[in-house]
């Protein structure tokens, strides 16, 4: 965050937003200006005019629901080494999710819920213990699809719905993993 240059921070305190606040509406990658596009859009307004304390409101309830899922995985984590990489993507994704302005080469930073996402579905499809649940089949799926959009391209980037559904998949197959072996 040092790099992003810390005035522009004071700047977002202060005087809510006045320079980059028409910058983050060319990432559309987090829920910032997702919750500004959905806002100006019920207000029947452009974006530029979009009311800023409904879309910080809103926005910081949204932030504190995909914190809570971190944090309730982190906390559900317990002394489980094998689902220590899940969880870590989840806080990586949550990060992406909450920055004020992410670009498209930043969607890299999903890699650890992909990859630990995976890895944790395939070691459940392949337990013998009990067969799959709903969670784990719905999570694998919508994984599947997200990292499937990201690999090819020549399909157009989806951009916050597929960051979103990357980080339920992800949230989904842990719930899974533990219900399973808890």
């Amino acid at each position: 965050m040092i790099l992003t240059n810390p005035a522009r921070w004071l700047e977002l305190v202060t005087q809510e937003l006045p320079v980059s606040y028409h910058i983050v509406g060319h990432a559309e990658l987090t829920v910032l200006p997702f919750v500004r596009k959905v806002i100006a859009h019920v207000a029947g307004t452009k974006v530029i005019a979009a009311p800023f304390f409904a879309v910080a409101a809103i926005t910081i309830l949204i932030d504190l629901a995909l914190l809570a899922i971190a944090a309730a995985a982190s906390l559900a984590l317990g002394a489980r080494e094998d689902l220590d990489g899940l969880v870590f993507g989840l806080w990586v994704a949550v990060a992406l999710l909450m920055s004020p302005l992410a670009w498209l080469p930043e969607t890299l930073l999903l890699l650890p819920a992909y990859l630990f996402g995976t890895l944790a579905a395939w070691n459940s499809f392949r337990a013998p213990e009990a067969p799959p649940r709903i969670e784990l089949i719905t999570g694998s799926v919508i994984l599947a699809a997200c990292i499937a959009t990201t690999l090819i391209k020549a399909i157009p980037h989806p951009g916050f719905p597929m960051l979103l559904a990357s980080y339920f998949a992800a949230a989904l197959i842990f719930r899974a993993r533990v219900s399973r072996s808890g």
